[in-house]
């Protein structure tokens, strides 16, 4: 656990690599088991400063998006301004500044109280005023971050179940509840099935290939790997009361796997690029619906019938 000061992590999420430097303060959730295979970046592309403290009063600008739950954006000249709010509270415990490119900012963030830490966390506060959560961090900035300059290297972050099968990959799309954490329970362990994440992937084109990639986000199964695989197929979940496919209509395919990208809705640009690429992507891999059983007689089924 990091208790020195003037430290600095790295995070490759997507082949994009994250630099978090900061000083003067602890961070009390790094090491994460999550991000094991996900800390080691070819290279730097954003660059983030921490500052743990009193959140400054920042000049806002006009406001650019409002997610209404827990963050706003504003533009002030050649930045932008993010305000993150905790979601228990309501209450602003991050501010951001960042360029326009969203490739170097700081984070001004305010430090854990020792009243809301577990047990765990406690013992590593030891009396610290300045302790800060990589975690608080990550969600949801990090992933905006990643989610901004995915769609400008031909990929996007996919709300899925990622596998590789024998080396081939398959994306089960869908929203929550249509189960793929249960999917994900049920493939894990089994011969010649790697899952990459049962909750966000990095569906990505290159030279004309498609490609899936698990990221240090799982959901409810807490399973992801780095690995990187072809992308052969995508299906859409939905529970039944026996395993079926069923093919999807271009149309119905692409209303359906579109909601799943999670998407730099500010960016008008972004969001006409990743229409396109949603398109080309159904066209290429004629999405289809799986409905499953929830017990292990789904695994032989996606084995014989999914790639």
């Amino acid at each position: 656990m990091n208790k020195s000061e003037g430290k600095e992590i790295r995070i490759n999420v997507g082949d994009i690599g994250f630099s978090i430097k900061w000083e003067g303060s602890k961070v009390i959730d790094w090491p994460s088991k999550a991000y094991k295979g996900f800390t080691s970046p070819e290279s730097i592309d954003v660059s983030l400063n921490v500052k743990c403290g009193e959140l400054p009063e920042v000049a806002k600008g006009d406001i650019v998006f409002d997610a209404e739950t827990n963050w706003k954006m504003y533009q002030t000249g050649e930045s932008y301004i993010i305000d993150e709010f905790d979601v228990r509270t309501h209450k602003k415990d991050r501010t951001i500044k960042i360029n326009k490119s969203m490739d170097r900012g700081e984070v001004f963030i305010l430090p854990e109280a020792f009243e809301g830490m577990d047990n765990f966390f406690k013992r590593v506060w030891n009396g610290s005023q300045n302790c800060w959560s990589i975690h608080r961090l990550i969600d949801p900035f990090l992933k905006l971050l990643a989610a901004n300059r995915l769609t400008k290297d031909d990929a996007v972050l996919v709300h899925g179940l990622s596998v590789s099968l024998n080396g081939k990959g398959i994306l089960f799309a869908g929203s929550s509840g249509t189960g793929k954490s249960t999917l994900a329970g049920l493939l894990q362990g089994e011969d010649g099935i790697t899952i990459l994440n049962d909750e966000r992937s990095v569906l990505s084109k290159k030279d004309g290939d498609l490609f899936i990639q698990g990221t240090p986000w799982p959901g409810d199964a807490l399973i992801s790997a780095p690995d990187k695989v072809r992308l052969d197929k995508v299906f859409f979940l939905k529970h039944s009361a026996e395993n079926n496919i069923k093919p999807e209509s271009i149309v119905n395919g692409f209303n359906m796997l579109f909601p799943q990208f999670f998407l730099p809705f500010w960016d008008k640009s972004a969001i006409n690029w990743a229409m396109s690429f949603c398109e080309g992507v159904v066209k290429k891999v004629n999405p289809s619906e799986l409905g499953f059983v929830k017990n292990k007689s789904v695994v032989d089924f996606i084995r014989k019938n999914c790639i």
